[in-house]
């Protein structure tokens, strides 16, 4: 046997052919390719499982990807169908505080008008006013409400109301509405209807005071046609 032909068995040291896949000698199997082979038709099977799982999860993800789209899509065409909201109604107050007292021209019941906490505590009763209207208490309020998302109000110029003769301590603040649409529909002079451009909005309140400090008490919310309505 040519030297060049052989090969030394790995288990035994005995001389055998290059292209033996068995010793002679010991037995012992010699050819590693079985083995590779089965692990390669192994691996390459995995390799085909895991592509399959990675494909399955980008699937699921684009698919996951419309889903929350197409709701807010819905959601956004609904509201911009209805125009409606349930935003709370919010406001601030202008013209109150202890500026306005020493500048005023009263004294007395004018000064109660125009204390800070009066206008803190209007503020907050005419937000409570606007939760607690329905279709059947103030129903042109609750129409504005749910007509104008986000509406917001300032109280100002507050006074006392020399001309209410059953209110002798009663005083009267203007209101002035924010993000709201102009053809609101506050009320009809027969078939014509009125729209907040049409109208004022006041509010008619008198004063507590306890310890020096001081609550507003609203007696009513209410509109007047102003000077431009035909």
């Amino acid at each position: 046997m040519n030297m060049s032909d052989t090969k030394k068995c790995p288990f035994c040291g005995e001389e055998i052919k290059i292209a033996a896949i068995k010793c002679k000698h010991c037995g012992e199997f010699l050819d590693n390719k079985t083995p590779e082979n089965t692990n390669s038709y192994v691996g390459k099977n995995i390799g085909i499982g895991c592509l399959c799982v990675i494909g399955l999860f980008i699937f699921i993800e684009i698919v996951g990807s419309f889903m929350p789209e197409t709701e807010t899509t819905n959601t956004t065409e609904q509201n911009e169908t209805y125009e409606y909201s349930n935003e709370k109604v919010t406001g601030r107050h202008e013209g109150f505080g202890s500026l306005a007292v020493m500048s005023a021209n009263y004294g007395g019941q004018m000064y109660n008008c125009l204390e800070r906490g009066t206008g803190e505590s209007l503020v907050e009763q005419i937000e409570t006013f606007f939760e607690n209207v329905s279709e059947t208490q103030r129903p042109e309020f609750y129409s504005m409400r749910e007509y104008n998302p986000n509406l917001k109000f300032t109280v100002t110029n507050p006074h006392w109301a020399e001309t209410i003769n059953f209110m002798p301590n009663a005083c009267l603040a203007d209101i002035k509405f924010q993000n709201i649409k102009s053809d609101t529909i506050v009320g009809y002079k027969g078939d014509t209807p009125y729209t907040v451009k049409d109208v004022d909005f006041r509010v008619s309140y008198t004063v507590s005071e306890q310890s020096g400090k001081y609550k507003a008490n609203i007696f009513d919310i209410f509109w007047k046609p102003n000077a431009g309505y035909r």
